[in-house]
């Protein structure tokens, strides 16, 4: 079914309104109830579109100068299955590489078959050292022994090693801190264990720090080539960098977030400067719908009483699920091509929506909370709505939810 993206809701009189002003007259979006993939169930699911996701890629290489790319999957794929998401990214030719911070997520890219280069960002699990190098996950490296320990994996394993050094130009988070890391870098750019892939560091988002710790990293890419040693490719920009920081688009970016349709700070500003295409929907089916009589209240805490006869409906998806229970200050919900206002409270394994004075939505119609299907669901609106960041509402999602790819 085709998306509908901010800027076609920004060339609308109904897109300047905020979200506590939706009501059903907004105009319907001119597309079909979104075909479930899962029609027995009511129960949460995602559903994660390998189209949008290669749409949004190419937009943040276009936005990168056509650089490519190390996919940052970390944190589940940012809730959106890390055995679902890197499946459906993987065939992107822009996509050289996968990234992430979890030793278990490692063995799972493997075991749900990917081929593309893996890179662990973080310390490994104690004593999985060995046996994600002998896997093939390429490791970052950060502290003073590292060396000595991939030097005896090389001698083990009988071949060179391809590494990353992680630099910590100001983060103070993790990473070989910059003053002390040019005669690290030079040890392991001239090691014959070692093949040093890449020369990376994080950027803290302050605009005019971040031009400093660019400047340091490349000040020690530099000494290393006036020894005639490599440094690898350089890489400092995740999507707030892409969309901020041309200066810091170096050699590689490492999208994250926006790979999958949000944006990273200011969305409002950064759809007008490279729009993006929601490429997840989550959805649950409605399972009861009820009329209110006046003076009929809604949930915990009776927060919604009604003025008159009102027809609700509730979607079994709550907090516990990780929909925000701040929802109720703005958050809509998108059911059979209109918009619902979240009422009441969120529980934790129900939302309840006002549909209005008729009854316009039955049991088991697809509800959709967030998704390309309205401008008021997509990802950004939905945690504006809900006065939370868009990375909350992503990552906060359950885990345990099934995903389907298209």
């Amino acid at each position: 079914m085709p998306s509908f993206t901010r800027r076609h809701f920004l060339t609308t009189a109904a897109s300047l309104l905020p979200a506590t002003a939706l009501t059903n007259s907004w105009p319907a979006p001119k597309a079909p109830e979104p075909a479930s993939p899962m029609r027995d169930r009511y129960d949460p699911w995602l559903e994660v579109e390998a189209r949008a996701l290669h749409e949004n890629i190419n937009t943040l290489s276009r936005l990168a100068g056509g650089r490519s790319i190390i996919s940052m999957v970390k944190n589940n794929s940012y809730g959106l299955g890390i055995a679902l998401a890197p499946k459906l990214i993987e065939p992107h030719p822009k996509v050289k590489a996968f990234g992430v911070v979890k030793t278990e997520e490692c063995f799972q890219l493997l075991k749900s078959g990917i081929r593309k280069p893996i890179l662990l960002l973080a310390r490994p699990d104690d004593g999985a050292e060995f046996d994600l190098v002998r896997h093939g996950i390429q490791m970052c490296l950060y502290t003073p022994d590292a060396l000595s320990r991939f030097e005896k994996f090389s001698a083990q394993l009988q071949q060179r090693i391809k590494v990353h050094a992680y630099v910590d130009t100001g983060m103070n988070r993790v990473g070989m801190p910059h003053r002390q890391a040019a005669q690290w870098l030079a040890e392991l750019a001239s090691s014959p264990s070692i093949e040093l892939v890449s020369t990376f560091t994080d950027l803290t988002e302050d605009p005019e720090f971040d031009l400093e710790q660019v400047r340091r990293l490349r000040a020690l890419a530099d000494e290393l080539k006036q020894s005639g040693l490599p440094a690898g490719a350089l890489h400092a920009a995740s999507s707030h960098g892409i969309y901020h920081r041309p200066d810091a688009h170096l050699d590689l970016v490492r999208p994250g977030l926006s790979q999958f349709g949000a944006y990273p700070s200011d969305y409002k500003k950064e759809e007008l400067q490279a729009p993006l295409i929601p490429a997840y929907r989550w959805s649950a089916r409605v399972v009861r719908v009820s009329q209110m009589e006046k003076g009929d209240s809604v949930s915990y805490g009776r927060k919604y009483i009604a003025t008159k006869p009102t027809w609700i409906a509730t979607v079994p998806i709550g907090h516990a699920d990780g929909y925000p229970r701040t929802a109720v200050n703005g958050a809509v919900v998108f059911i059979k091509g209109r918009v619902y206002p979240v009422i009441g409270a969120v529980s934790a394994s129900h939302t309840i929506v006002a549909l209005g004075d008729e009854q316009t939505v039955n049991e088991g119609d697809t509800a959709v909370l967030v998704g390309p299907d309205h401008l008021a669901v997509a990802p950004d609106s939905v945690a504006a709505s809900s006065g939370i960041s868009v990375y909350d509402l992503l990552m906060h999602m359950n885990p345990a939810q099934p995903g389907v790819g298209s």
